[in-house]
C-alpha cells in the first residue's frame, strides 16, 4: 500500500535534512511510530538506520578533511556516556508495556522539537 511508496519518500526526506543538518534520524522515528512497529523493531530499525547514517557522515567529514584527531578523540570518549545511556534506556523499554513505549517517543518528539525551536528563535 502506501508504505510501498512512503518508505523512499522518508529515505529522501531524511537524506535531504541529514546532509543540511546532520540530523538525519527525526523523520525515520516519526514514519516508525506511525507505522506502529513493536518497540524491538523501531529501536532495531532506529539503530541501524542511525550507524549507517552516522557511517556515511564520518567518511563525508574525514575526505573533507573536517575531522581532527581531537575530534575522534573527543567522539570516541563520547560512547562512555553514550553506552551508559544506552543501558539505562534498555532497562527502560524492558519495563514500559508498547503503549507508554509509544508516548515516550512522542513525548521526547516534542521535547526536541521545541528546543529546536528555542535554539532558533532565542
Amino acid at each position: 500500500g502506501s508504505q510501498a511508496w512512503l518508505s523512499p519518500a522518508v529515505g529522501v526526506a531524511a537524506g535531504l535534512m541529514g546532509g543540511m543538518s546532520s540530523m538525519f534520524g527525526p523523520p525515520f522515528v516519526i514514519y516508525l511510530a506511525a507505522l506502529r512497529v513493536s518497540k524491538e523493531e523501531f529501536v532495531a530499525g532506529i539503530s541501524m538506520f542511525m550507524l549507517i547514517g552516522s557511517g556515511f557522515l564520518a567518511v563525508t567529514y574525514s575526505s573533507q578533511g573536517l575531522l581532527s584527531s581531537g575530534t575522534w578523540l573527543a567522539s570516541a570518549l563520547a560512547f562512555i556516556p553514550a553506552l551508559i545511556g544506552l543501558q539505562l534506556g534498555a532497562r527502560v523499554r524492558a519495563r514500559v508495556d508498547q503503549e507508554r513505549f509509544r508516548k515516550l517517543v512522542f513525548l521526547f518528539l516534542l521535547v526536541l522539537s521545541l528546543n529546536m525551536l528555542r535554539q532558533a528563535f532565542f
